[in-house]
């Protein structure tokens, strides 16, 4: 659980894959007024990421940071 992420920008280093993935899955599903930035070296893997993310917390304030 996240408590208090209403309005905050979190950005998950590693989020595209593994532990960073499943930490930014739970942070924008406990709330559609945080934005989550994916940080990672891959682009295609991060854009990969950030439709996934979106389709399953339906928090649509999800991007990726090469």
């Amino acid at each position: 659980m996240v408590a208090h992420a209403d309005g905050k920008t979190i950005i998950v280093t590693g989020g595209n894959t593994g532990l960073g993935y499943h930490c930014a899955q739970a942070i924008a599903a406990s709330s559609s007024e945080c934005y989550v930035i994916i940080a990672s070296r891959n682009p295609d893997r991060a854009a990969t990421a950030v439709r996934n993310l979106i389709a399953q917390t339906l928090n649509e304030n999800i991007e990726a940071m090469i």
